[in-house]
Protein backbone atom coordinates (compact mmCIF):
# COMPACT_ATOMS: atom_id res chain seq x y z
CA UNK A 1 0.00 0.00 0.00
CA UNK A 2 1.36 3.27 -0.70
CA UNK A 3 1.10 6.27 1.44
CA UNK A 4 -0.91 8.13 -0.94
CA UNK A 5 -3.57 5.32 0.08
CA UNK A 6 -2.93 5.58 3.52
CA UNK A 7 -3.41 9.31 2.97
CA UNK A 8 -6.72 8.87 1.23
CA UNK A 9 -8.01 6.58 3.86
CA UNK A 10 -7.02 9.36 6.66
CA UNK A 11 -9.38 11.99 4.62
CA UNK A 12 -12.03 9.61 4.06
CA UNK A 13 -12.23 8.63 8.00
CA UNK A 14 -12.18 12.38 8.89
CA UNK A 15 -15.16 13.46 6.29
CA UNK A 16 -16.97 10.34 7.84
CA UNK A 17 -16.67 11.60 11.54
CA UNK A 18 -17.87 14.78 10.28
CA UNK A 19 -20.77 13.58 8.50
CA UNK A 20 -21.85 10.87 11.26
CA UNK A 21 -21.24 14.02 13.76
CA UNK A 22 -23.68 16.29 11.78
CA UNK A 23 -26.28 13.49 10.67
CA UNK A 24 -26.35 11.60 13.62
CA UNK A 25 -28.77 13.72 16.09
CA UNK A 26 -28.10 11.37 19.22
CA UNK A 27 -29.14 12.67 22.77
CA UNK A 28 -31.53 11.82 25.55
CA UNK A 29 -32.59 13.00 28.53
CA UNK A 30 -32.22 11.12 31.61
CA UNK A 31 -34.99 10.92 34.53
CA UNK A 32 -34.88 8.21 37.45
CA UNK A 33 -38.16 6.04 37.32
CA UNK A 34 -39.54 4.72 40.26
CA UNK A 35 -37.38 1.43 40.11
CA UNK A 36 -34.55 3.35 40.14
CA UNK A 37 -33.57 3.03 36.90
CA UNK A 38 -32.85 5.64 34.39
CA UNK A 39 -35.10 6.20 31.16
CA UNK A 40 -33.85 8.19 28.23
CA UNK A 41 -36.52 9.97 25.57
CA UNK A 42 -34.55 9.99 22.16
CA UNK A 43 -34.56 13.37 19.78
CA UNK A 44 -35.57 13.06 16.66
CA UNK A 45 -33.38 14.08 13.78
CA UNK A 46 -33.44 17.16 11.82
CA UNK A 47 -31.85 15.94 8.82
CA UNK A 48 -33.24 18.57 6.27
CA UNK A 49 -31.58 20.79 9.05
CA UNK A 50 -28.28 18.93 8.93
CA UNK A 51 -27.93 18.25 4.88
CA UNK A 52 -28.12 22.15 4.55
CA UNK A 53 -25.67 23.01 6.71
CA UNK A 54 -23.46 20.63 5.59
CA UNK A 55 -24.21 22.32 1.83
CA UNK A 56 -23.29 25.96 3.19
CA UNK A 57 -19.78 24.41 4.73
CA UNK A 58 -19.38 22.77 1.16
CA UNK A 59 -20.12 25.64 -0.39
CA UNK A 60 -17.02 27.46 1.38
CA UNK A 61 -15.34 24.88 -0.45
CA UNK A 62 -15.08 26.01 -3.60
CA UNK A 63 -13.11 28.03 -5.68
CA UNK A 64 -14.56 30.66 -7.82
CA UNK A 65 -13.14 28.75 -11.20
CA UNK A 66 -15.49 25.39 -9.61
CA UNK A 67 -12.55 23.20 -7.96
CA UNK A 68 -13.84 21.97 -4.89
CA UNK A 69 -11.10 21.98 -2.03
CA UNK A 70 -10.66 18.80 0.12
CA UNK A 71 -8.36 20.55 2.61
CA UNK A 72 -7.04 24.17 2.62
CA UNK A 73 -4.46 23.82 -0.18
CA UNK A 74 -5.34 20.59 -2.06
CA UNK A 75 -7.75 19.86 -4.86
CA UNK A 76 -8.35 15.93 -5.18
CA UNK A 77 -10.54 15.07 -7.82
CA UNK A 78 -12.28 11.64 -6.42
CA UNK A 79 -12.56 13.17 -2.98
CA UNK A 80 -14.38 16.28 -5.07
CA UNK A 81 -16.63 13.75 -7.23
CA UNK A 82 -17.58 12.09 -4.07
CA UNK A 83 -18.35 15.38 -2.19
CA UNK A 84 -20.05 16.48 -5.23
CA UNK A 85 -22.54 13.57 -5.50
CA UNK A 86 -23.73 14.19 -2.13
CA UNK A 87 -24.33 18.10 -2.76
CA UNK A 88 -26.90 17.18 -4.88
CA UNK A 89 -28.94 16.10 -1.90
CA UNK A 90 -28.99 19.77 -2.21
CA UNK A 91 -30.78 20.79 -5.98
CA UNK A 92 -30.04 24.75 -4.59
CA UNK A 93 -26.64 23.73 -5.48
CA UNK A 94 -27.03 21.76 -8.79
CA UNK A 95 -24.90 25.18 -10.73
CA UNK A 96 -22.38 24.56 -8.10
CA UNK A 97 -21.76 20.62 -8.99
CA UNK A 98 -21.54 22.01 -12.92
CA UNK A 99 -19.32 24.56 -12.05
CA UNK A 100 -16.98 21.69 -10.71
CA UNK A 101 -17.68 19.47 -13.93
CA UNK A 102 -16.12 21.84 -16.32
CA UNK A 103 -13.26 22.46 -13.97
CA UNK A 104 -12.61 18.64 -13.97
CA UNK A 105 -13.68 18.58 -17.88
CA UNK A 106 -11.31 21.70 -18.12
CA UNK A 107 -8.03 19.57 -16.52
CA UNK A 108 -7.67 16.83 -19.01
CA UNK A 109 -4.69 15.70 -19.34
CA UNK A 110 -3.68 15.45 -23.24
CA UNK A 111 -1.76 13.33 -22.39
CA UNK A 112 -0.47 12.78 -19.13
CA UNK A 113 2.74 10.82 -17.98
CA UNK A 114 1.70 7.81 -18.24
CA UNK A 115 0.45 8.78 -21.74
CA UNK A 116 -3.19 8.23 -21.33
CA UNK A 117 -5.28 11.32 -22.06
CA UNK A 118 -8.65 12.35 -20.19
CA UNK A 119 -6.89 11.74 -16.70
CA UNK A 120 -6.97 14.77 -13.92
CA UNK A 121 -4.19 15.46 -11.47
CA UNK A 122 -4.42 17.02 -8.29
CA UNK A 123 -3.86 20.30 -7.20
CA UNK A 124 -2.51 22.41 -4.81
CA UNK A 125 -3.39 25.94 -4.29
CA UNK A 126 -1.44 28.75 -2.55
CA UNK A 127 -2.74 32.18 -2.72
CA UNK A 128 -5.66 31.29 -5.11
CA UNK A 129 -2.92 29.68 -7.32
CA UNK A 130 -3.50 25.97 -8.69
CA UNK A 131 -0.77 24.17 -9.54
CA UNK A 132 -0.71 21.05 -10.64
CA UNK A 133 1.14 18.19 -9.08
CA UNK A 134 1.39 15.88 -12.31
CA UNK A 135 0.40 13.07 -10.48
CA UNK A 136 -2.72 11.37 -8.83
CA UNK A 137 -3.66 8.76 -6.78
CA UNK A 138 -5.24 6.70 -9.07
CA UNK A 139 -6.85 7.25 -12.57
CA UNK A 140 -9.46 4.33 -12.70
CA UNK A 141 -11.46 5.66 -9.10
CA UNK A 142 -11.16 9.31 -10.08
CA UNK A 143 -12.64 8.65 -14.06
CA UNK A 144 -15.34 5.62 -12.29
CA UNK A 145 -16.95 8.55 -9.79
CA UNK A 146 -16.94 11.40 -12.41
CA UNK A 147 -19.24 9.25 -14.40
CA UNK A 148 -21.17 8.33 -11.30
CA UNK A 149 -21.43 11.71 -10.32
CA UNK A 150 -23.07 12.98 -14.10
CA UNK A 151 -25.39 9.84 -14.10
CA UNK A 152 -26.58 11.47 -10.50
CA UNK A 153 -26.63 15.16 -11.35
CA UNK A 154 -28.95 13.35 -14.57
CA UNK A 155 -31.24 11.77 -12.40
CA UNK A 156 -31.83 15.01 -10.57
CA UNK A 157 -34.85 15.12 -13.16
CA UNK A 158 -33.75 19.04 -13.13
CA UNK A 159 -34.54 19.91 -17.00
CA UNK A 160 -31.06 22.51 -16.28
CA UNK A 161 -29.00 20.08 -15.22
CA UNK A 162 -30.12 17.29 -18.26
CA UNK A 163 -29.43 20.25 -20.18
CA UNK A 164 -26.06 21.02 -18.80
CA UNK A 165 -24.78 16.98 -19.27
CA UNK A 166 -26.46 17.05 -23.21
CA UNK A 167 -24.42 19.74 -23.86
CA UNK A 168 -21.32 18.56 -22.50
CA UNK A 169 -21.30 16.25 -25.23
CA UNK A 170 -21.09 12.11 -24.68
CA UNK A 171 -17.66 12.87 -26.53
CA UNK A 172 -16.30 13.54 -22.78
CA UNK A 173 -17.68 11.42 -20.91
CA UNK A 174 -16.61 8.69 -23.66
CA UNK A 175 -12.79 10.39 -22.79
CA UNK A 176 -13.28 9.55 -18.90
CA UNK A 177 -15.10 5.82 -19.72
CA UNK A 178 -11.94 5.00 -21.56
CA UNK A 179 -9.49 6.07 -19.02
CA UNK A 180 -11.05 2.52 -17.59
CA UNK A 181 -11.32 0.83 -20.13
CA UNK A 182 -7.44 1.81 -21.01
CA UNK A 183 -5.86 0.09 -17.76
CA UNK A 184 -8.31 -2.64 -17.80
CA UNK A 185 -6.55 -6.27 -17.69
CA UNK A 186 -7.01 -9.37 -19.21
CA UNK A 187 -8.81 -10.75 -16.30
CA UNK A 188 -11.74 -7.91 -16.85
CA UNK A 189 -10.12 -6.08 -13.71
CA UNK A 190 -8.42 -2.62 -13.87
CA UNK A 191 -5.35 -1.31 -12.19
CA UNK A 192 -4.69 1.86 -9.95
CA UNK A 193 -2.63 3.43 -12.69
CA UNK A 194 -0.18 2.09 -15.00
CA UNK A 195 2.51 2.73 -12.44
CA UNK A 196 1.24 1.32 -10.14
CA UNK A 197 -0.33 -1.66 -11.30
CA UNK A 198 -2.49 -2.89 -8.55
CA UNK A 199 -5.97 -4.46 -9.37
CA UNK A 200 -8.04 -3.10 -6.24
CA UNK A 201 -11.24 -4.30 -4.73
CA UNK A 202 -12.67 -1.21 -3.62
CA UNK A 203 -11.07 0.82 -6.95
CA UNK A 204 -13.05 -1.87 -9.38
CA UNK A 205 -16.41 -1.56 -7.06
CA UNK A 206 -16.39 1.87 -8.37
CA UNK A 207 -15.23 1.02 -12.03
CA UNK A 208 -18.75 -0.85 -11.96
CA UNK A 209 -20.52 1.48 -10.61
CA UNK A 210 -18.89 4.35 -12.81
CA UNK A 211 -19.20 2.51 -16.09
CA UNK A 212 -22.46 1.01 -15.57
CA UNK A 213 -23.75 4.57 -14.58
CA UNK A 214 -21.99 6.06 -17.73
CA UNK A 215 -23.88 3.25 -20.01
CA UNK A 216 -27.22 4.19 -18.68
CA UNK A 217 -26.57 8.02 -18.99
CA UNK A 218 -25.67 6.99 -22.86
CA UNK A 219 -29.31 5.94 -23.92
CA UNK A 220 -30.43 8.99 -21.33
CA UNK A 221 -29.18 11.54 -22.42
CA UNK A 222 -27.85 11.11 -25.88
CA UNK A 223 -29.95 7.86 -27.34
CA UNK A 224 -26.90 5.88 -27.77
CA UNK A 225 -27.50 2.01 -27.22
CA UNK A 226 -24.17 1.48 -29.12
CA UNK A 227 -22.02 3.33 -26.15
CA UNK A 228 -24.45 1.74 -23.75
CA UNK A 229 -23.76 -1.54 -24.92
CA UNK A 230 -19.92 -0.85 -24.92
CA UNK A 231 -19.66 -0.26 -21.79
CA UNK A 232 -22.22 -2.51 -20.21
CA UNK A 233 -19.63 -4.87 -21.83
CA UNK A 234 -16.61 -3.51 -19.86
CA UNK A 235 -18.42 -3.62 -16.69
CA UNK A 236 -19.45 -6.73 -16.73
CA UNK A 237 -16.18 -7.63 -17.65
CA UNK A 238 -15.14 -5.73 -14.22
CA UNK A 239 -18.14 -7.34 -12.58
CA UNK A 240 -16.74 -10.91 -13.70
CA UNK A 241 -13.02 -10.10 -12.67
CA UNK A 242 -13.68 -9.43 -9.17
CA UNK A 243 -15.89 -12.79 -8.83
CA UNK A 244 -13.42 -15.08 -10.23
CA UNK A 245 -10.10 -13.09 -9.21
CA UNK A 246 -10.89 -11.38 -5.89
CA UNK A 247 -13.70 -13.98 -4.17
CA UNK A 248 -12.52 -16.10 -1.95
CA UNK A 249 -15.47 -19.29 -2.11
CA UNK A 250 -14.35 -20.78 1.19
CA UNK A 251 -15.24 -17.83 3.22
CA UNK A 252 -17.70 -15.46 1.25
CA UNK A 253 -15.00 -12.68 1.81
CA UNK A 254 -13.03 -11.35 -0.91
CA UNK A 255 -8.99 -10.24 -1.74
CA UNK A 256 -8.63 -6.50 -1.15
CA UNK A 257 -6.57 -6.42 -4.40
CA UNK A 258 -4.96 -9.36 -6.39
CA UNK A 259 -1.50 -10.49 -4.53
CA UNK A 260 -3.06 -9.58 -1.36
CA UNK A 261 -3.02 -11.96 1.78
CA UNK A 262 -6.44 -13.21 3.10
CA UNK A 263 -8.26 -10.66 4.49
CA UNK A 264 -8.45 -10.08 8.55
CA UNK A 265 -11.44 -8.60 9.45
CA UNK A 266 -9.75 -7.65 12.69
CA UNK A 267 -8.08 -4.83 10.29
CA UNK A 268 -10.13 -2.10 9.65
CA UNK A 269 -8.59 -1.53 7.13
CA UNK A 270 -7.94 -2.09 4.13
CA UNK A 271 -9.46 -5.57 5.18
CA UNK A 272 -12.17 -5.06 6.96
CA UNK A 273 -13.22 -1.97 4.78
CA UNK A 274 -12.78 -3.87 1.79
Amino acid sequence: MTFRRKHKLAMQVALMGVMLSSLCSCGASGASGASGTTTTTPITPNYTQNLSKTSTWMATQQLSDGAILSSSTQINPYFANLAAIGWLQDTTKIANVEAWMTWYINHFNWPDYNGLYGTVYDYTVSDGVETSTKTYDSVDSYAATFLSLAEALWNTGDPGAQAFVKNLGEYDFNVVGNVITNVQQANGLAIAKPDYAIEYLMDNSENYRGLTDFASLATQAWGDTSTTTWYTAHAASIQSGIQNVLFIPSTGLYYTSTGAAAPNMSTWYPDATA
